[in-house]
C-alpha cells in the first residue's frame, strides 16, 4: 500500500533529539525511515523530509533518472540531496525517531529543552518544520 500523508500536527523534539511521530503516520514506518533535506534546482525549503522506505525507493529512482539524463547541475542537485539523507530507526513501540543534531541545526530545530516541530503530511512523505519557518514560508496556521 502506497503511503498517503496529509494533515499537520504540532509535536516536540526532546532534549536528546527524539521526535514521537503522530500515531496516524506510524503505520507507514515499520522500523525505519529516510530523513534529510531535499535540494533541487537551488531550492532549499528549510524543512526536513521523512520518507517511508517504499516512497524513498521511488525517490531514488527519480534521482537515478536525473543522473542519467542530466548534466553537471543536475548531478550536483542529486549530490546535495543524497548526501543529506540519513537512514533512521523508528521505534515500533512509541514511533520515536532520533533526528541527528546536524539535521536539527540545519532545520532550526535546536533548543535547551523540548523544541516545537510542525509535522506535516505532504502526499508521499512527511515534512518537519520549525513552526516559525512554517508560518513564514507557508502562511499563518489556522
Amino acid at each position: 500500500m502506497a503511503a498517503r500523508f496529509f494533515g499537520r500536527y504540532e509535536h516536540t523534539i526532546d532534549p536528546k533529539g527524539r521526535l514521537i511521530l503522530p500515531s496516524k503516520y506510524r503505520v507507514h514506518f515499520p522500523g525505519k525511515g529516510f530523513l534529510g533535506f531535499y535540494k533541487d534546482e537551488g531550492c532549499d525549503e528549510g524543512c526536513l523530509m521523512l520518507w517511508p522506505e517504499e516512497e524513498f525507493n521511488l525517490q531514488m529512482n527519480r534521482w537515478r533518472e536525473q543522473l542519467e539524463r542530466g548534466g553537471a547541475l543536475e548531478r550536483n542537485d542529486v549530490r546535495k540531496s543524497a548526501s543529506s539523507i540519513y537512514e533512521v530507526d523508528i521505534d515500533s513501540t512509541h514511533g520515536r525517531v532520533n533526528i541527528p543534531s546536524q539535521l536539527r541545526k540545519s532545520a532550526k530545530l535546536l533548543g535547551d529543552g523540548p523544541v516545537s516541530v510542525m509535522v506535516s503530511g505532504i502526499v508521499d512523505h512527511l515534512e518537519l518544520w520549525n513552526p516559525s519557518l512554517w508560518v513564514e514560508k507557508v502562511g499563518v496556521m489556522e
